[in-house]
């Protein structure tokens, strides 16, 4: 015989109330059920009458609440004294709480509980004011010599100094500590100038302050931006985008190109494109050999036949060359 079915119609169990049967599933009655809280749920009738099941999970929530939850109220935690009870957010508990200093602000009970909170942040400022205050008066950084206290500024401690160079100056505390202020700015001027000329690893025996070869005049260069469309030929810009005239490269670094019978190329290019060019020479010089051999037929430049012939050809078309 199968198991027969109780009614439970009306029947209290725990903060539950049976309103009537709702299906049948597996050889288990299921009961529609409403909680003195006012939740609607679906119960099996074994779980009902054994008491495994006594509300809709709120008394469960309670008991729970009621186990780790602790008044604080009044209690004191460094600074900070708890006023009253907030509220319960994500499981976590709530409190209105006041520092000495007289800011008010809600807290985690379990930070206080645990110390990790200890004030509204006013502690830790002191703190940290105390670490910047300490006297640097007399102490030598580098080439900095700290005279005395100057002034706080947006929280940071500056001191008046002086310089080996007998500069006098004003300096943020932390910098000096963390050494990244060591002068008054004469040893990053000593470093530029051990850098500049002759002294630099890039210096290539002053070949930048000889001057160009004659025949690389303003009748070439208009033949070469010519040549190239007035366009960059690395990125493409044209010169009315560069905002000046476009710049004629040496593809091979000699300035004395054209004059001393060696193979010449020269490359049409923006500024930023040209500035570029100084760093890696050899590797700029490979890939713009490759761009004008491969792209142009290794041709650079109008010849000043071609020229002549393209000036011809527009004169007699009514256009005026640019």
């Amino acid at each position: 015989m199968g198991r027969r079915k109780l009614d439970l119609v009306g029947q209290r169990f725990g903060r539950l109330t049976v309103v009537n049967f709702d299906k049948k599933i597996n050889k288990k009655y299921f009961w529609n059920c409403i909680c003195d809280c006012g939740e609607k749920i679906i119960r099996p009738g074994q779980s009902l009458i054994s008491g495994q099941t006594q509300s809709c999970g709120c008394l469960q929530k309670e008991r729970a609440h009621e186990t780790h939850f602790k008044d604080l109220m009044g209690r004191k935690f460094s600074r900070i004294k708890v006023i009253s009870f907030k509220g319960i957010y994500n499981k976590r508990t709530y409190w209105n709480c006041i520092c000495d200093c007289g800011k008010e602000k809600v807290i985690n009970g379990d930070y206080l509980k645990r110390g990790l909170i200890l004030s509204c942040g006013c502690l830790r400022n002191e703190r940290i004011r105390e670490t910047q205050l300490k006297d640097l008066t007399g102490k030598i950084f580098g080439r900095i010599t700290v005279i005395n206290f100057d002034r706080r500024k947006n929280g940071n401690i500056f001191w008046n100094c002086i310089c080996k160079c007998g500069k006098k100056i004003s300096i943020n505390g932390n910098s000096l500590k963390r050494g990244l202020t060591v002068s008054c700015g004469c040893y990053n001027a000593e470093k530029r100038k051990e850098r500049i000329g002759e002294k630099s690893s890039r210096w290539l025996g002053g070949i930048s302050f000889e001057p160009y070869c004659p025949k690389f005049n303003n009748d070439l260069k208009r033949r070469i931006r010519t040549f190239f469309n007035y366009e960059c030929v690395l990125c493409g810009k044209s010169q009315i985008e560069n905002g000046k005239q476009l710049a004629c490269h040496h593809v091979e670094y000699n300035k004395k190109a054209c004059c001393d019978g060696k193979p010449v190329h020269f490359a049409a290019l923006c500024s930023s494109c040209h500035a570029k060019t100084n760093d890696v020479r050899e590797r700029w010089e490979s890939m713009l050999h490759r761009i004008i051999d491969e792209i142009y037929d290794g041709k650079s430049y109008y010849t000043k036949e071609e020229w002549k012939e393209i000036i011809k050809e527009e004169t007699s078309n009514g256009k005026f060359f640019r």
